[in-house]
Parts: C-alpha cells; structure tokens; sequence
C-alpha cells in the first residue's frame, strides 16, 4: 500500500497539491456566492439557474478543445495562466460590487469570462498529476483528492456564506486569493510537458494533425476500450441524477427563504462526508474489485437521496447529503484510478475533456431545468426524475465489462 510519506517524496506533488487545494478553496467559495449574487441581483430561482446552465454549457462546450491544447503544451505553464485569469476576473467582480455598480449583464458576463478560462485550461491541474505519480501512487493521491476537495468544500461554503452574509464582495476578494496562492505554487512544479514513446503529442505533431482530429481522438479512445463505455454512461447518469436532485433542493430553499448560511451548512454536511469517507477511501478500494465496489456504491447513492423526495427539511437534507457523500471517495478513486491506469500521459487531456463533455452537457442543462421547476412548483417533479436517473446509474454498471474491473494491483496499463 501506498503511503502518505512516500507520495509526498514524488517531485513536484506537494506543490501541486498545494496549487490544486487553493484553487479547489476558491472555487468552492465563488461557486456558492455566485448562485446566492444570481438571486439577490435577479430575485428569480430561472435566472440563477440559467446562469448556472450557461457556465457549465461553457465549460464543458470548451473543455473538448481544452484537452488538445492540455496534451499539446506545458501543463504547468497552463496551470499559471489559469490562475492568473481566474484571479483578475474575480478581483473585478469584487470592485464593481464593492463600488455598488454591479449589474446582472456585467456579472453575467464577467461568471461566463472565467467559465470560459476554466473550460479551455480547467483540466490540466489533474492532467499534471499523471505526469508526477505513478499508477501504484495514484489511488492513495485521488483518496487525497478527495480530502483536499471535501476540506475546501467544508470551510467554503460557510465561509462563504458567512462572508456573503456581511458583504457580497467578499467570497471573490477570497477567491482572487485563492487563485493567487495557486499561481505561486505552480512556479515552484517542474516542467510538465506532455510526452510519450507511442503517442507524441508536442506541438509539432499538432501543427501537421488536424485540430478537430486531435480534438476527437478522446471520443475515440472511450469508444474502444472496454468498460469505457459504461462507466461514462454511469457518470452521466448519476451526476446528472444527483447535480439535479441537489441544485433543485438549493433553489427550493432560496424560494423558501431560507438563510444562505443554512444552505451553507446544508453543503458542508456533504463535505464532511466526503472528508469522513476519504480517510477509508484508499483502503476500501484496493480492497475490494472496482466493478463490485462501483455496483455497491450506486446502490448507496440512491438510498441514501431517496429520503429527499418526500421531506425537505433542512436537518434530513444534511443527513442525506452526508451518507450520500460518505461513499463517493472510494468510488471515485477507484474508477478515477482505473481511467487513469489505461490512458496514457499524453491522451490524459483529451479523454477527460470527452468524458467531460459527455457527462457534462446532459449536467448542464439541469441548472436551468431545476430553476424552472421550482419556479412553476414542481419541485417534486425534478426530484422523481432524478431518482429514476439514479437508477439507471445502477442498472448500467451491471454491464460484464464493468463488473469484471479488478482490483487495482490487476488493472492494466496504458503504454506510455
């Protein structure tokens, strides 16, 4: 097994945890208060929403253009540029809310500049950490993932909320620090420019190939390796399932008035499960086959949302947030590492920008959805459809080729 001390020897890791952890911090905050400006500039659950729809229409429209310039150029390069921008386009929001002339166009349009820096450059902090670990380093590095995001979820949300609460300004002059501190980590990585013996990627094969191919050669890779199918169909299913279920109970509660320091605590419970179950989530698995553990957590997911259709109280949303999060590590390391195994260092950027683009417009679209239901009282609608999306997510990891993944010490791996 893997230990903390022996990955924290890899050259380079510490200060890409560093820079992943702030900018994960940043985004955490900006996130929450860019839904709670939404409201208070709009005063309307569709506008928040549609918001929400069009930055993830953005992201993940971009993001398949995105991976080619990832696998093409230095990651850690991309990593400042990122940093850089997302710092600038936060400082300005905070100024003009600050100097009371921000308006709904303006933030719009500012949410949607650095939506478009995320999409284009938003996948090369975890492409970087391919070129760093090893594939026996990587399960212990993704359960760290998964702390490092729950830790920042656990203190962003509140925070943000909390800061929110006494000036809206606050949670991006946070932000802009965030990404800040990340910029500086970046400098102290070592180059990380994508190379490989089978599949060269510099600039020059990109200059002779064309873009669109490139550009395609993830979809490619998805469609001919076995399980890649099934567990990309999984991934659209239970985000869309969960991301629609959870994004309905945010407005829902908004039209309820209830506080955003309340659904701020409501968020943190689920980042306490995720920081709970990381703590066990390197162990449990490499203990268990990938396929049976991805089975069992899609199970838990849905049993432990179902609560949610009936009651929305605060107290029972937490509850469910937390048991739902509890497993989320483990699976995601597991099936986050199995990807990681069969895709080479130098197709990393382009596979993860078509997973995310698969998985990420159906997930896009339910910002603006839930908004509408809210809006038109049908609340209860949006969380049947999401369970039933669940179910799916379940029935599409009994597929052979999923239920066959072992553990990890077996799982292939790409050439490199």
């Amino acid at each position: 097994m893997v230990t903390s001390s022996r990955l924290f020897q890899v050259r380079g890791y510490p200060s890409w945890l560093v820079s992943a952890f702030s900018e994960r911090y940043a985004g955490a905050i900006s996130t929450f208060a860019i839904t709670l400006l939404a409201f208070d500039l709009t005063n309307s659950a569709t506008a928040a929403g549609t918001l929400g729809a069009t930055r993830m229409l953005i992201a993940y429209g971009l993001a398949i253009f995105g991976g080619v310039v990832v696998d093409a150029y230095d990651r850690r390069r991309l990593m400042i540029i990122r940093a850089s921008l997302s710092a600038a386009i936060w400082t300005t929001v905070a100024f003009l809310a600050v100097t009371d002339v921000l308006t709904f166009p303006w933030f719009f349009v500012l949410v949607c500049l650095s939506t478009v820096v995320a999409g284009f450059l938003g996948s090369a902090s975890e492409s970087a950490l391919r070129s760093l670990v090893t594939k026996q380093d990587y399960v212990r590095a993704r359960s760290i993932n998964e702390a490092r995001d729950a830790s920042a979820q656990v203190l962003g949300a509140p925070i943000s909320g909390a800061l929110y609460g006494v000036q809206q300004a606050f949670p991006f002059i946070v932000s802009s620090v965030g990404q800040v501190i990340a910029l500086l980590s970046a400098f102290h990585l070592p180059p990380l420019v994508p190379t490989s013996r089978t599949d060269t990627t510099d600039s020059t094969l990109f200059k002779k190939v064309p873009f669109l191919t490139n550009a395609l050669a993830g979809f490619r890779f998805i469609r001919r390796t076995p399980a890649m199918v099934p567990l990309t169909l999984n991934s659209v299913f239970s985000n869309l399932g969960s991301f629609l279920l959870m994004t309905t109970v945010t407005l829902l509660l908004l039209s309820r008035s209830v506080s955003a320091e309340t659904i701020g605590l409501i968020a943190t419970t689920e980042a306490v499960g995720i920081l709970v179950g990381s703590t066990l989530a390197s162990k449990i698995s490499t203990q268990f086959s990938t396929g049976s553990l991805a089975f069992v957590a899609n199970i838990w997911s849905f049993i432990a949302l179902l609560p949610v259709l009936i009651w929305q109280s605060p107290v029972l949303i937490g509850a469910c947030y937390f048991l739902w999060a509890f497993i989320q590590p483990a699976n995601n390391a597991a099936l986050g590492g199995y990807r990681f195994s069969v895709v080479s260092v130098s197709m990393q950027g382009r596979v993860s920008a078509a997973d995310t683009l698969l998985v990420g417009l159906p997930v896009a679209l339910s910002s603006f959805v839930a908004g509408q239901l809210v809006d038109h009282g049908l609340a209860l609608l949006s969380f049947v459809v999401s369970m039933g999306l669940l179910i799916l997510a379940i029935l599409v990891v009994l597929y052979p080729s999923v239920r066959k993944i072992p553990q990890p010490h077996l799982w292939p791996v790409s050439e490199e």
